[in-house]
């Protein structure tokens, strides 16, 4: 199991380029533009990632899973999942529209209205950016995901060079049309010529439709639960605080894409491997899966959290030159999250694999609920770190829970993830040094 996720070592290439894009424009913003044109970036791009996943209705894992199993009638999968997202993504988009006026009082910030109507760019762009990659994770084919990855970071960075250089990189509209325009044309770049290869019939398909809805309509809760309780609090920030204090928290909250890297590159891999090791009724392998990846991923979340919540003041100072010293609390916070979040990631790789989306569903739901509640309760009486603590408490409640459902189904244990965390580094060394099998 961990000579695969070494041989995938593309899954991480890639991830690595997919967290560098999204940092260029995050953290660079964060340093470039004003404070609070910062802020009102992150807020609107917190709306986007809620109507991106919404657009999706759960189709791209469905059709992660599908692809996986059924290759022979892929053709059909892909087109009758792209429809879908069109069409979601469409309804989404006029929805944003209608609404922004309104989400511009809510959050006292007249600013926050022309990024919103921006949105549906991004919204278009995500879907077929995504529906592309997708694609090739059910193909196993993460080498030219990397390359739609790699393309989108030499656009992004083309650009955002020309125009930081330029003095004109002030607007948070500005970096959304940006990101729009770079997430589309590396699609096409790579993803055409790849889908060309393929000599895939392309069909759309009545049948393939409802059951990648039918399967999406609980990982479409999920994810939209999970993206409520990981970005409602930069929303609930503009509406207690400021646009400013938005900021701050956010300055903090981008650096978790180290430890989002890692997670997803795990799951690129994982997730196929436990929807063919279930296809097969190999409950045995769906254990080891899990235990091997969350071990895999505290091997290295573990010393990269105690670093953070040691060392939070200077990297903030550093990294943004004396601009957000508010984000040190934040970012103690949550890398204590860190050192939780495998146990709840990997179990969602079984979750989805083993065609139970409805128990994450319902998991996540929950935890999204309480992250909103605890927000109320905590980002009034303790601003920003307020925020951070509510996403801590929800966050570890809803991870637990997962982690029951694994051990009831499963039989994993403790002690097995914590003996992979044990082996990853020796074994990585191992492999480099000799390049003996692992």
């Amino acid at each position: 199991m961990i000579s695969y996720l070494y041989r995938g070592r593309y899954a991480l290439l890639d991830r690595l380029v997919f967290s560098l894009f999204t940092l260029t424009y995050t953290f660079l913003s964060a340093r470039i533009i004003p404070k609070e044109e910062y802020g009102i970036l992150m807020m609107a791009l917190s709306v986007g990632a809620f109507l991106n996943l919404a657009s999706q209705a759960g189709v791209g894992s469905a059709m992660v899973k599908y692809g996986a199993e059924e290759r022979m009638d892929f053709g059909r999968v892909l087109a009758s999942a792209l429809v879908l997202k069109l069409l979601f993504a469409s309804f989404f988009s006029i929805l944003i529209l209608s609404l922004s006026p309104l989400a511009a009082v809510l959050l006292h910030n007249d600013g926050v209205l022309y990024p919103l109507r921006l949105l549906p760019l991004l919204v278009f762009a995500t879907a077929l950016n995504n529906s592309l990659r997708q694609a090739m994770q059910a193909r196993q084919d993460v080498r030219q995901m990397f390359f739609v990855d790699l393309a989108a970071l030499g656009l992004l960075a083309a650009c955002y060079g020309s125009l930081a250089l330029g003095g004109r990189l002030q607007a948070a509209s500005l970096v959304i049309i940006i990101v729009s325009a770079t997430s589309v044309t590396s699609a096409l770049i790579v993803g055409i010529p790849w889908l060309t290869r393929q000599r895939l019939k392309l069909s759309i398909s009545r049948q393939a439709m409802l059951r990648l809805l039918s399967f999406g309509k609980y990982s479409t809760v999920s994810e939209l639960s999970t993206v409520l309780y990981s970005r409602i609090d930069t929303v609930m920030i503009g509406y207690f605080l400021t646009a400013l204090a938005a900021a701050a928290y956010n300055a903090a909250w981008v650096l978790s894409y180290g430890v989002n890297l890692l997670l997803s590159a795990i799951s690129i891999l994982a997730l196929p491997l436990a929807s063919k090791a279930h296809s097969e009724g190999k409950a045995e392998n769906l254990k080891q899966i899990y235990e091997t990846t969350t071990g895999v991923a505290l091997a290295f979340t573990i010393p990269l959290s105690i670093l953070l919540v040691l060392l939070a003041h200077p990297i903030i100072r550093i990294l943004y030159g004396g601009r957000y010293p508010e984000a040190v609390v934040v970012l103690r916070v949550l890398a204590i999250w860190w050192v939780v979040k495998p146990f709840g990631s990997m179990a969602g790789n079984i979750f989805y694999g083993t065609g139970r989306p409805k128990v994450l569903a319902a998991i996540t739901l929950g935890s999204a609920v309480l992250n909103i509640g605890a927000n109320f309760l905590l980002i009034p009486r303790f601003g920003i770190a307020g925020a951070a603590w509510a996403s801590i408490i929800s966050f570890s409640i809803g991870i637990l829970s997962a982690y029951y459902f694994m051990q009831r189904w499963l039989g994993v244990s403790l002690a097995g993830v914590v003996g992979s965390a044990r082996k990853t580094p020796a074994l990585w060394l191992r492999k480099r040094r000799t390049g003996a099998e692992i």
